[in-house]
This record gives C-alpha cells, structure tokens and sequence, in this order.
C-alpha cells in the first residue's frame, strides 16, 4: 500500500499544474460571516471549511462585529442595526471590503477559473450589494452559496455562474427575505429553474447527494432544510447540525466538479503516505521508549549502583592501606629529610668556618696587595721613566729652537730695515743652519750630563 500510494504521488508530482484539463480547473474557497462573528471565529471555522471541501485551502473575508464578546448584546444590537441599514441599500465599507476580496480572489483564478464563495446571514446580504459594483463578466466567474441569508442571491438579477440558497424552515432570516418565503410557499417552476426544493435532512442526504453530483443546467436556487437541532439559533449556525450538513454536501460537489479524480487519488495517496510516515514515527517512538524503559534505564542503574559498590569497596580496601602504610610511609620520608638537612647543616658548618672563610680572606687580602703593588709600580714608572723623558724631550726641544728663533729674528729685522718682506726660512735653511753654526756643540757631553742632572732633581 505505501509503495501503490508512492507511486500515485509521484504521478501526482510529476503532472504541470498549468495542464488544467488533466489536473484540475483553478479554484478559490472563500467566505464571508454574518453577525457576531470575530477574528478568533473565522480562523477557528476556515479550518472546518477546508477539511469539508477536500483540504483545499480557504480564504475569508471578516465582516466585523461590534461585540466584543458572546454576552454582548449591545454589540450585537449594533450588527442588527448595521444589517437593517444595509437591507436599505446602504453601502457601507464591508461591502466595499468584500468588492476587493472577490476582485483578488478572480485574479488568481484567471479567466477559465471560478470563485466559490460561501455568505452566511449578513454575508450573503454584503454579496448581494457588493454583486451590483462587480461587471456581468466578473460576476460569470463566481459561485454563490448562501447560508440563512439576509438577503436572496438569484441569476435572474445577477450573472452569476451558481446561485443556491439554503434556508432551515425554522431560519428567523427566512421570513425577511420575500423571495425565499415565496419560494418556500409555491414550490412550483418558474422560467428562472427550480423556485425551490424542501429537502429532509435524514432521509434525502442520498437525493441530495446525487443533485450534487449531477450537470443539471436548471438547478433550483433555493434550498429548504428541515432543522436537525429543533433550536432556531443552533439551526442558523453555520457549522450547526443543519446547515453543516449541506456545507458539506457543497463540499463533496466542489471535489466532485473541481477536483478530478486523479487529483483527489494523489491527493489522498499523499496524505495516506503522510498518516503512514506519522504512524511509523509514533511506532518508532514507542519502541524507543520501551527500549528505553526496559533495557537502556535498567542498565544505566546496573552501572551506577556497580560503580557505587565499586567506589565504596575501593574506599574500605584503601582505608587500612592508606592509614598503615602510606601515612607512616610519607612520615618517614620527611622524617629522613629533616634529619639529612641536619646533618649538611652540621657538616657544612666547620668547613665553612675554617676553609672557606679563611679562603676568601686570603683572597680579599692577596688581591688588595697585587692592587698596592700595581699602583706603587705605576707611579714609580711615571716618575722615574715618563716624566724625565719628557722633561728632557721639552729642553731639548727648546735648545735646538733657541739658535732659530734669534737668527730668524735678526733676519726679520734686517728685512724690515731694508723695506723688504720675506718669509722665514724654510725647512732646508734650518737644516743648513744647525750644519754651519754647530749643532754638535750643542749637544755635547758636557750639556747632556747637564740637563740629565737638572731633570734628576
């Protein structure tokens, strides 16, 4: 069955939803609500509505209400007063709101489309108003079913493509609506089709049925319910047991007409496939968790009342152990410690006192006398080495500059007295001069003896 049901959505899949004729024609479900009815009311009934027209998916149109909830009957005395101006013919911005949404709902559809829409009570009374401000050509592509409405939606006064009413005999909006009571009253044909059919809820579901199915071109308009509930209130409710009933024979007819068959095979296969799938998660989730409660918990208190014992048996066998020879174990080792630190303490003490203090006392002492003694040997180089040579390098210097100061003197002055300006002599007369005047007398004996006495003292 999963692998028949696979195969009908893959055959499902596979075809272009643009194939029309083979598919299905475009279709939009829509509704509008009478009075009372809220926000939280029409997203809990779309639902509903879906489910009966084979899951096909509905939009709404929310006529709103004053009543801000079940028990508020001024609310409600303003939607009665609301509809008895619309039943004047006043136009009013639900109307105009609905004109919008059945406009939209014909753009998706395209021109080969339909509309089906569903009014209930004063919904069926803003269609019948909101049908004057839509053109012939629009109104040929929208489907009307009405609920207990307000007001009769007919093809003689407007071009619909399908007009069907549903009254429930005991309906209060029956008596105000003209037409829907002469229907009831004559039940005879008229040129327009069928004026009206009553239709036993218990025993004509199978009659119904088979006008729902049926190509009938002259289909009665208006449709007269025997009440189920017995309670007019309950009997005009939309979902209520009557006109529930016929919601979902439309239901039927709209699959029957817009759903082909092959569509509706898919369609179901893929949900079948779906509830299957769900099935198998739910089984595999119960297996799971008896696994889980019988096998996998179970072993999981096993393991941690076995590591518990476990635990607690190493702690009784490491007890005894722990206390008798590891504690005395480590208090021995530091006992052993502290006694070698006692021992190098006491070892090491004379040797430091009288080795290795006295040693580097020595060295303290030997390295201040080497430095004494570099110092004393410096200074005695200078004085007795350094400074003679320099004092003997400065006399003479200045006995062998003597002799060129005076001659270069007197050569100056003579050049002076006679108006000329020469330089001094230059390095080769210097050298001719020492040679004529004797620089060997100079440096004789008896001069070095001399100052080598003087740079003594």
């Amino acid at each position: 069955a999963f692998l028949r049901n696979l195969l009908l959505v893959v055959l499902f899949v596979k075809i272009k939803p643009s194939d029309a004729s083979i598919l299905r024609r475009p279709t939009v479900v829509t509704w509008v609500n009478g009075v009372g009815f809220s926000v939280e009311h029409m997203v809990d009934a779309t639902p509903i509505i879906s489910k009966l027209f084979g899951g096909e998916e509905v939009e709404f149109c929310h006529n709103p209400t004053a009543m801000t909830s079940d028990d508020d009957y001024m609310g409600y005395i303003g939607d009665m007063t609301q509809a008895g101006t619309q039943k004047l013919g006043r136009i009013t911005g639900e109307v105009d709101a609905l004109v919008s949404h059945l406009r939209d709902a014909l753009k998706k559809v395209g021109s080969y489309g339909r509309v089906v829409h569903i009014a209930h009570s004063q919904g069926a009374l803003i269609t019948y108003l909101a049908a004057k401000r839509l053109s012939p050509s629009e109104l040929s592509r929208i489907e009307v079913v009405s609920f207990g409405g307000a007001a009769a939606l007919c093809r003689s006064e407007r071009n619909f493509a399908r007009c069907v009413n549903y009254y429930s005999i005991n309906d209060p909006l029956l008596f105000v609506v003209p037409s829907a009571v002469k229907a009831l009253r004559s039940g005879f044909l008229t040129p327009g089709g069928y004026s009206g059919k009553l239709v036993n809820s218990s025993s004509g579901s199978s009659a119904m049925g088979a006008r729902l199915t049926e190509e009938i071109d002259m289909e009665p308009e208006f449709v007269f319910l025997s009440p189920r509930a017995g309670d007019p209130a309950i009997d005009h409710s939309l979902l209520g047991p009557t006109y529930g009933e016929a919601l979902a024979w439309e239901g039927r007819r709209y699959q029957s007409k817009y759903q082909p068959v092959l569509y509706r095979v898919g369609k179901q296969a893929l949900v079948e496939m779906v509830a299957t799938w769900h099935s198998l998660l739910i089984r595999i989730h119960n297996v799971m968790m008896t696994v889980l409660r019988k096998m996998l918990l179970p072993f999981i208190s096993f393991v941690m009342e076995t590591n518990a014992k476990i635990k607690h048996t190493v702690v009784i066998l490491a007890s005894p152990i722990f206390r008798r020879i590891i504690l005395p174990f480590i208090s021995f080792v530091m006992e052993t410690n502290a006694k070698i630190k006692n021992m190098a303490v006491l070892v090491a003490s004379p040797i430091f006192r009288q080795i290795i203090l006295p040693f580097i006392s020595f060295v303290m002492r030997t390295n201040e006398g080497i430095k004494n003694m570099l110092i004393l040997l410096v200074r005695t180089i200078f004085k007795r080495v350094i400074v003679p040579i320099v004092f003997m390098s400065a006399v003479i210097w200045d006995m062998i500059m003597n002799p060129f100061r005076s001659k270069s003197e007197k050569k100056t002055d003579e050049s002076l007295l006679e108006g000329e300006t020469e330089e001094s002599l230059s390095e080769e007369e210097t050298e001719e001069y020492l040679l004529e005047d004797g620089i060997e007398e100079l440096l004789s004996e008896e001069n070095i003896e001399e100052y080598l006495e003087l740079s003594e003292d």
